[in-house]
Protein backbone atom coordinates (compact mmCIF):
# COMPACT_ATOMS: atom_id res chain seq x y z
CA UNK A 1 0.00 0.00 0.00
CA UNK A 2 1.20 3.56 -1.28
CA UNK A 3 1.96 6.30 1.73
CA UNK A 4 -0.74 8.81 1.30
CA UNK A 5 1.02 11.81 -0.44
CA UNK A 6 0.54 15.47 1.19
CA UNK A 7 1.38 19.03 -0.16
CA UNK A 8 4.00 21.05 0.99
CA UNK A 9 2.95 23.81 3.53
CA UNK A 10 4.84 26.60 1.00
CA UNK A 11 1.94 26.20 -1.97
CA UNK A 12 -0.76 26.43 0.63
CA UNK A 13 0.67 29.77 2.12
CA UNK A 14 1.43 30.48 -1.55
CA UNK A 15 -2.66 30.85 -1.80
CA UNK A 16 -4.01 32.55 1.38
CA UNK A 17 -3.86 36.25 -0.16
CA UNK A 18 -5.17 37.98 -2.99
CA UNK A 19 -8.71 37.79 -1.68
CA UNK A 20 -9.81 40.73 -3.30
CA UNK A 21 -9.24 38.70 -6.76
CA UNK A 22 -11.65 35.59 -5.31
CA UNK A 23 -15.13 35.09 -6.13
CA UNK A 24 -16.31 33.41 -3.73
CA UNK A 25 -15.00 35.81 -1.13
CA UNK A 26 -16.32 38.45 -2.68
CA UNK A 27 -19.74 36.82 -2.68
CA UNK A 28 -19.55 36.12 0.94
CA UNK A 29 -18.70 40.01 1.45
CA UNK A 30 -21.43 41.24 -0.19
CA UNK A 31 -23.65 38.75 1.93
CA UNK A 32 -21.99 38.82 5.30
CA UNK A 33 -20.09 40.84 8.24
CA UNK A 34 -16.81 41.22 7.50
CA UNK A 35 -14.73 40.09 10.16
CA UNK A 36 -17.07 36.86 10.27
CA UNK A 37 -16.19 36.24 6.70
CA UNK A 38 -12.01 37.36 7.67
CA UNK A 39 -12.72 34.31 10.05
CA UNK A 40 -14.17 31.65 7.58
CA UNK A 41 -11.00 32.18 5.80
CA UNK A 42 -8.86 32.18 8.54
CA UNK A 43 -10.19 29.20 9.99
CA UNK A 44 -10.88 27.37 6.76
CA UNK A 45 -7.28 28.46 5.57
CA UNK A 46 -9.18 29.09 1.80
CA UNK A 47 -7.21 30.02 -0.83
CA UNK A 48 -7.16 32.18 -4.24
CA UNK A 49 -5.47 31.13 -7.32
CA UNK A 50 -6.49 33.58 -9.93
CA UNK A 51 -10.19 34.58 -9.06
CA UNK A 52 -10.75 30.94 -8.04
CA UNK A 53 -11.43 29.80 -4.22
CA UNK A 54 -8.90 27.01 -2.92
CA UNK A 55 -10.66 24.45 -0.24
CA UNK A 56 -7.36 22.76 1.39
CA UNK A 57 -8.01 19.54 2.88
CA UNK A 58 -6.44 19.24 5.64
CA UNK A 59 -5.94 16.50 8.36
CA UNK A 60 -6.39 16.50 11.86
CA UNK A 61 -2.45 16.25 12.20
CA UNK A 62 -2.38 19.15 10.01
CA UNK A 63 -1.22 17.62 6.78
CA UNK A 64 -2.44 18.97 3.96
CA UNK A 65 -4.08 16.19 1.72
CA UNK A 66 -4.65 18.12 -1.17
CA UNK A 67 -7.22 21.55 -2.47
CA UNK A 68 -10.20 21.36 -4.55
CA UNK A 69 -10.07 24.72 -6.89
CA UNK A 70 -13.87 25.92 -7.78
CA UNK A 71 -14.33 29.13 -9.57
CA UNK A 72 -17.71 31.21 -8.23
CA UNK A 73 -20.12 33.20 -9.41
CA UNK A 74 -18.98 36.52 -7.33
CA UNK A 75 -22.93 37.74 -7.72
CA UNK A 76 -24.75 34.62 -7.19
CA UNK A 77 -22.30 32.49 -5.34
CA UNK A 78 -22.94 29.72 -7.47
CA UNK A 79 -20.45 27.25 -9.34
CA UNK A 80 -19.53 28.79 -12.34
CA UNK A 81 -20.29 25.81 -15.26
CA UNK A 82 -17.60 27.37 -17.53
CA UNK A 83 -14.59 25.42 -16.01
CA UNK A 84 -14.11 22.15 -14.51
CA UNK A 85 -12.85 21.79 -10.40
CA UNK A 86 -9.51 21.04 -10.46
CA UNK A 87 -7.02 19.80 -8.05
CA UNK A 88 -3.58 21.17 -6.54
CA UNK A 89 -1.90 17.92 -6.92
CA UNK A 90 -2.94 17.68 -10.33
CA UNK A 91 -2.30 21.57 -11.44
CA UNK A 92 0.97 21.28 -10.13
CA UNK A 93 1.48 17.84 -11.48
CA UNK A 94 2.91 16.45 -8.39
CA UNK A 95 4.54 12.93 -9.62
CA UNK A 96 3.55 9.40 -8.03
CA UNK A 97 0.47 11.73 -6.12
CA UNK A 98 -1.39 9.40 -3.85
CA UNK A 99 -4.85 11.26 -2.99
CA UNK A 100 -6.37 10.10 -0.18
CA UNK A 101 -8.96 12.95 0.63
CA UNK A 102 -9.97 13.93 4.22
CA UNK A 103 -13.51 15.95 5.45
CA UNK A 104 -12.78 19.91 4.51
CA UNK A 105 -12.07 21.22 7.61
CA UNK A 106 -11.27 17.77 9.68
CA UNK A 107 -8.55 20.08 11.19
CA UNK A 108 -10.69 22.12 13.41
CA UNK A 109 -11.68 19.06 15.54
CA UNK A 110 -8.81 19.50 17.18
CA UNK A 111 -8.72 20.44 20.60
CA UNK A 112 -12.08 21.18 20.46
CA UNK A 113 -15.48 19.55 21.76
CA UNK A 114 -18.21 20.82 19.92
CA UNK A 115 -20.81 18.99 17.74
CA UNK A 116 -19.42 18.50 14.33
CA UNK A 117 -21.91 18.87 11.82
CA UNK A 118 -21.49 17.75 8.22
CA UNK A 119 -22.80 18.98 4.99
CA UNK A 120 -22.17 17.64 1.15
CA UNK A 121 -20.10 21.19 0.03
CA UNK A 122 -17.43 23.43 1.11
CA UNK A 123 -19.18 25.93 0.47
CA UNK A 124 -22.46 24.84 2.45
CA UNK A 125 -19.71 24.06 5.40
CA UNK A 126 -18.44 27.98 5.41
CA UNK A 127 -21.58 29.44 5.54
CA UNK A 128 -23.10 27.48 7.95
CA UNK A 129 -19.69 28.51 9.88
CA UNK A 130 -20.71 31.96 9.91
CA UNK A 131 -24.52 31.75 10.37
CA UNK A 132 -24.43 29.17 13.19
CA UNK A 133 -20.83 29.09 14.69
CA UNK A 134 -21.99 26.62 17.63
CA UNK A 135 -20.85 23.63 15.81
CA UNK A 136 -18.08 22.80 13.76
CA UNK A 137 -18.88 22.65 9.93
CA UNK A 138 -17.21 19.81 7.87
CA UNK A 139 -17.75 19.11 4.26
CA UNK A 140 -17.28 15.60 2.11
CA UNK A 141 -16.87 17.37 -1.00
CA UNK A 142 -19.12 14.89 -2.60
CA UNK A 143 -22.05 12.93 -1.99
CA UNK A 144 -20.48 9.88 -2.57
CA UNK A 145 -17.24 10.82 -0.29
CA UNK A 146 -19.41 10.02 3.06
CA UNK A 147 -17.44 6.36 4.15
CA UNK A 148 -16.30 5.05 7.45
CA UNK A 149 -12.39 5.78 6.04
CA UNK A 150 -12.79 9.57 5.42
CA UNK A 151 -14.68 9.62 8.53
CA UNK A 152 -12.87 7.56 11.00
CA UNK A 153 -11.13 10.16 13.05
CA UNK A 154 -14.65 11.33 14.45
CA UNK A 155 -14.74 8.52 16.61
CA UNK A 156 -16.81 8.92 20.12
CA UNK A 157 -17.83 12.47 18.69
CA UNK A 158 -21.04 13.94 18.32
CA UNK A 159 -21.99 13.74 14.83
CA UNK A 160 -25.28 15.07 12.75
CA UNK A 161 -25.18 14.97 8.76
CA UNK A 162 -26.83 17.44 6.83
CA UNK A 163 -27.75 15.93 3.11
CA UNK A 164 -28.67 18.02 0.57
CA UNK A 165 -31.68 17.03 -0.59
CA UNK A 166 -31.21 14.30 -3.21
CA UNK A 167 -28.68 12.29 -0.86
CA UNK A 168 -31.10 12.06 2.30
CA UNK A 169 -31.81 8.17 1.74
CA UNK A 170 -28.50 7.36 1.52
CA UNK A 171 -27.24 9.46 4.20
CA UNK A 172 -29.77 8.11 6.55
CA UNK A 173 -28.54 4.61 5.50
CA UNK A 174 -24.79 5.76 6.43
CA UNK A 175 -25.88 7.74 9.24
CA UNK A 176 -26.62 4.56 10.75
CA UNK A 177 -23.74 2.60 9.60
CA UNK A 178 -21.47 5.04 11.08
CA UNK A 179 -23.29 5.42 14.27
CA UNK A 180 -24.35 9.46 13.65
CA UNK A 181 -27.20 11.47 13.63
CA UNK A 182 -28.97 12.87 10.72
CA UNK A 183 -31.12 16.12 10.49
CA UNK A 184 -34.16 16.22 8.15
CA UNK A 185 -33.82 20.06 8.05
CA UNK A 186 -33.40 20.35 4.47
CA UNK A 187 -36.11 17.98 3.47
CA UNK A 188 -38.38 19.44 5.48
CA UNK A 189 -37.26 23.05 4.11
Amino acid sequence: KKPISYIDISIIKESCNNYDENNFVSYLLSKFEKDKVIQAIQDYKIGTLDNKTVFWQIDKYNKIRTGKIILYDNKIGKRSKTTNINWIHSLKKINDFNLSQCLFGEHLINNNTKTICIVESEKTAIICSILIPDYIWLATGSKQNLNQRICSNLKNRNVCLFPDTDAFMEWKEKAEILNFNISDYLQKL
